[in-house]
């Protein structure tokens, strides 16, 4: 009898310790109140890119790769599950963000990692 429990209860363990465990994904007021505010911060891409970004109260944008002085201009707005950001008139690229802590993961459209964000 006990062993008919225990592969539900080692089912159910698992899904709580993955849930558990899970990034929570931030809604766009929250994306504004901690990124949208005119404040730099630090930008890595998978590759290895570093920028320095700031998103201003007014939608527009500067991103500035590390140990340069050369700043691209852009622009960024709200979405409805996150953010958008155009850079030097190239095309919009949209985004959800989630918090892991310290550091925010940047998603792309497909669920792929664009960037991690740290303040």
């Amino acid at each position: 009898m006990r062993s008919s429990f225990a592969l539900p209860l080692a089912i159910a363990l698992c899904c709580f310790a993955t849930l558990a465990g899970a990034a929570a994904a931030m809604s766009p007021d929250a994306i504004k109140a901690t990124f949208g505010t005119g404040t730099p911060f630090s930008s890595a891409s998978p590759s290895g890119a570093r920028y320095t970004l700031v998103l201003k109260p007014d939608g527009t944008a500067s991103r500035t790769p590390k140990r340069s002085k050369a700043a691209t201009s852009g622009t960024w707005h709200l979405s409805k599950d996150g953010y958008c950001s155009t850079w030097s008139g190239g095309t919009e690229s949209c985004y959800t963000i989630q918090q892991n802590g310290t550091k925010y993961t940047v998603l792309d459209a497909h669920g792929k990692t664009a960037a991690v964000w740290s303040k």
